[in-house]
């Protein structure tokens, strides 16, 4: 009934990414976009999708246009930390959490990404040390006890994965 209703477009899309349709929820992303380019939770799953996608560079670029316009949002710089780790631009990566703490990211689950961040770069030994810190921090959430039981057994995978903010979740 709305079609250039940006917030009415983003709940579109969320709507059709969680019924597992990425291309309709882009399609709204995009369009809401259009009408409204500052809002930082359509930037936020856009980039996901087209991370999920493997466009890392579009996806890095969206966030960074974002986090130029809106520099005081932690989950901006929690997921451009997402899409940098993605590119393998791992330091980067760290200083993107480090500002997303800054600003009020949650605790637990930037140092389950910090800890992903680090078995990326080869480092077992400090990625333990922040998924202990997740586990304390988050102890319902299973993403870091399954990474610190794969280390702990010797487990190599490919399933270290960025924990992305909820979609929505303002």
């Amino acid at each position: 009934r709305y079609p250039r209703h940006a917030p009415s477009r983003l709940l579109a899309a969320l709507m059709a990414y969680e019924a597992n349709d990425p291309s309709r929820a882009v399609e709204h992303l995009d369009t809401g976009l259009a009408l409204d380019p500052v809002q930082p939770e359509a930037v936020i799953l856009r980039s996901r999708i087209s991370l999920e996608e493997g466009n890392v560079h579009f996806a890095r670029k969206l966030l960074q246009d974002q986090v130029a316009i809106v520099p005081n949002d932690a989950q901006l710089h929690e997921t451009l930390s997402s899409a940098y780790f993605m590119g393998e631009d791992y330091d980067a990566a760290l200083r993107q959490l480090d500002t997303a703490e800054r600003l009020g990211a949650k605790r637990g689950r930037l140092e389950y990404n910090r800890g992903v961040i680090q078995e990326g770069m080869g480092n077992s030994g400090v990625a333990a040390g922040h998924f202990k810190t997740a586990v304390t921090l988050m102890p319902y959430w299973p993403l870091p006890k399954a990474r610190l039981e794969a280390l702990e057994t010797g487990e190599v995978t490919n399933a270290q994965a960025i924990a992305f903010p909820p979609p929505g979740t303002r």
